[in-house]
């Protein structure tokens, strides 16, 4: 622990309820301040798990406050028990949120004492000496001397030295060859050490009390606890026994994705050029620079073994490339990805590219283990500094690399999920990648059994009023039940005035080829009612491509500007969103969630059809299977809980606090004509209903609008099956 001296205990939940009391602290720190008996019940929860060492799943509408429901008894336990604890999240804007809003809002109501730090991954950091080889050596950046310079005067700037202080974008290969980087540090022989941006960025969470972390920066220090078996010592945290994971929803794909792996045939050229770069880009290398710091021509040896990994390389992932190019052939249209079931792995048209990736990954190995004795020899008579220290790390990416791929053409380990994603595009983009089948016991195993209180909360983590769903993913149905507390806190927001939720019940289903055609159609009607301020949501991006296509034209000629997923950055789609209060918004993937536009900007949420999963897609698929296999049903167990838990995410888009009103328009009857779409149904906010054919909903969205805006729209786009004007 850190050594910090507690003070004294608080006199229980009594003392921390008070503080939200129309009277109390909060209410004299936030105008307007109102008691929710919503936000006493995840307080009260939240107390009682940190007291009794329990597992809380809480979810939590929007409008709840859930960051200080559970942000002051987390606080509270910090500073009575000088224990830190781990507050996690997916999003970067709820990091901001807690770290420059909610928390020092804390710190004030409860004494203005307590420390919190966003904790940021290694990478994050500029690495002054990595930087300092750069500049020296010029050759080996000389297509981003001018980035260089700018990170020069930023090094000499910037107060934590992190990458999101940056004003001026740099490259993400340039930015990866400067940051910090656990395998090229010298450690305390490092000249920098005393201004290292890292080390000064470790100092600050030494005595914080509270560490704002995102998911990925808990799974990776959970996973070496894991592996030491240790959960008493620093790990890429201070040793901690409570953690609050906000935004839970996202666990499953996060851990999936943190806990696989992802192999890349660009990944590996990059790699291998650092060592040494091909000939054609006329600069020095790892090898090169360290032969020159020796004057001596023994690292130079490794040369040939990198070009031979290099041209390996190239003819594994060729080979590999051409068996999903065949296979897509030979089973209809091309997809982008290829599962590598166990059967797949040991076909004889798979053995080709079998053999050349093994070759490969004997070879990388080969040359890690050629590369290490040399370093090793050269330690005798050299400090480990420069290029040694690069080297070194090189020699251990490519012996992890090497690990990696064994792995993943392993036919026998069948508790992992593969599988390739080809880019039958320009760039030639061919991967191969990995995840648990299942993550629940791996959580289990990391997170629930060593630490005394974990608090998973999200305004979606239940299915029709049932836990069930997130209790097998986060891995919660091994442990105690006595442990598990289950909460349901409703939005305080009136739905019933608020929000409307409308489905034309004369729309084509989905699956039919007649959808795609009347959607664009059906989408300008929809859109024109409320004057633009829309979001719509899909599940294809080809089919978000092919709509903006038809769509922006029959928008722009009613004054309504287009916005579209793929045409720009994230971030800045979002920004003119905002600022353009007429515009409409076209996404797919990460719109469903963390979308947070308050006001006129957003009235409408359009989604397009039922979020189910591709089920094509490699995990899903593999997880499904692994369901009917047990005897359940892959339908009712995984797919459609994650739809539902994926349209709530879709419909929290819409009302963000008191004074928003809007409608949710789907655009699939099936959420009215299928059985399973009561599930759907009761899972949502308790708007009112409107259905009928589509001419009737969009009457009814115009008056729901015109209502509480006093603008009346404009009919523009006709609705007939003709599409004339």
């Amino acid at each position: 622990m850190s050594g910090r001296r507690p003070r004294a205990r608080a006199d229980g939940a009594s003392k921390l309820e008070k503080l939200f009391s129309p009277r109390g602290r909060l209410a004299r720190e936030l105008a307007g301040y109102e008691r929710r008996p919503e936000q006493m019940d995840v307080l009260r929860a939240a107390i009682r798990a940190l007291g009794e060492n329990g597992v809380l799943l809480a979810e939590a509408g929007t409008g709840v406050g859930k960051s200080l429901a559970y942000g002051i008894p987390a606080a509270d336990w910090a500073l009575t028990r000088g224990e830190p604890v781990v507050i996690s999240t997916a999003t970067i804007n709820l990091q901001e949120q807690l770290v420059q809003k909610d928390l020092p809002l804390i710190a004030r109501v409860m004494g203005g004492s307590l420390r919190a730090v966003l904790v940021k991954g290694r990478g994050n950091y500029l690495c002054r000496r990595r930087l300092a080889e750069g500049l020296r050596q010029g050759s080996l950046f000389s297509d981003e001397e001018g980035a260089l310079e700018r990170l020069a005067r930023f090094a000499e700037t910037t107060q934590d030295g992190s990458r999101s202080d940056l004003t001026e974008p740099v490259p993400a290969q340039l930015w990866e060859e400067v940051s910090s980087d656990a395998d090229a540090c010298p450690g305390r022989r490092c000249p920098f050490r005393k201004t290292c941006f890292f080390r000064r960025a470790r100092r600050d969470i030494r005595d914080a009390d509270i560490l704002v972390v995102n998911h990925h920066l808990l799974f990776a220090d959970l996973a070496v606890r894991l592996e030491r078996e240790d959960w008493q010592e620093r790990a890429v945290l201070p040793a901690f026994t409570r953690v609050v994971l906000d935004e839970a929803h996202e666990l499953e794909d996060a851990a999936s994705q943190f806990f696989g792996e992802r192999l890349t045939r660009r990944g590996l050229l990059w790699l291998l050029g650092r060592l040494a770069p091909s000939r054609q880009r006329g600069r020095s290398g790892i090898l090169e620079e360290l032969a020159r710091e020796l004057e001596d021509r023994t690292p130079l040896r490794a040369l040939a073994g990198v070009a031979d990994c290099r041209r390996r390389c190239d003819r594994a992932f060729a080979a590999l490339a051409s068996f999903v190019a065949a296979r897509a052939r030979s089973d209809g249209p091309f997809e982008r990805r290829l599962r590598l079931t166990p059967e797949t792995l040991a076909a004889p048209d798979f053995l080709p590219a079998r053999e050349e990736l093994l070759a490969l990954a004997e070879r990388l190995q080969r040359a890690a283990e050629d590369l290490a004795a040399q370093l090793e020899r050269i330690r005798l008579v050299r400090e480990e500094d420069g290029a040694w220290v690069e080297a070194r790390g090189a020699s251990e990416r490519l012996r992890r690399s090497a690990a990696a791929l064994r792995r993943l053409i392993d036919p026998e380990d069948e508790e992992w999920v593969r599988w390739v994603e080809l880019d039958a595009g320009r760039s030639g983009r061919c991967e191969l990648l990995s995840a648990p089948l299942r993550v629940g016991p791996i959580l289990r195993r990391a997170l629930l059994e060593p630490m005394g209180t974990v608090i998973f909360t999200s305004a979606t983590l239940s299915v029709g009023g049932d836990f069930g769903y997130f209790v097998r993913q986060c891995g919660a149905d091994g442990i105690d039940p006595a442990r598990v507390q289950r909460l349901r806190a409703a939005s305080p927001f009136q739905f019933e005035r608020q929000a409307l939720l409308a489905v034309p019940t004369d729309m084509p289903d989905p699956r039919e080829s007649s959808f795609e055609r009347e959607l664009p159609r059906a989408l300008a009607a929809v859109l024109q009612t409320s004057g633009g301020r829309a979001l719509v949501l899909f599940t294809s991006h080809a089919l978000l491509r092919r709509a903006a296509e038809v769509l922006r034209p029959e928008l722009a000629a009613i004054g309504i500007r287009l916005l579209a997923q793929g045409e720009a950055p994230r971030d800045w789609l979002l920004d003119e969103f905002r600022r353009d209060e007429t515009s409409v918004l076209l996404g797919a993937d990460s719109f469903w969630q963390g979308v947070d536009v308050p006001g006129a900007a957003l009235c409408n949420v359009v989604i397009t059809r039922l979020p189910f999963d591709v089920p094509e897609e490699p995990l899903q698929q593999a997880r499904a299977e692994a369901v009917e296999q047990s005897g359940g049903s892959s339908f009712e167990e995984l797919s459609l809980p994650r739809a539902v838990l994926r349209l709530k995410q879709g419909f929290g888009r819409l009302i963000r606090n008191q004074r928003d009103f809007g409608a949710v328009v789907v655009l699939d009857r099936r959420l009215l004509t299928r059985s399973y779409g009561r599930l759907f149904l009761e899972s949502l906010p308790p708007a009112p209903l409107c259905q009928g054919p589509l001419d009737e909903v969009c009457d009814r969205l115009a008056r729901f609008f015109s209502d509480r805006t006093g603008v009346k729209p404009r009919r523009v786009v006709s609705l007939s099956p003709d599409g004339g004007s």
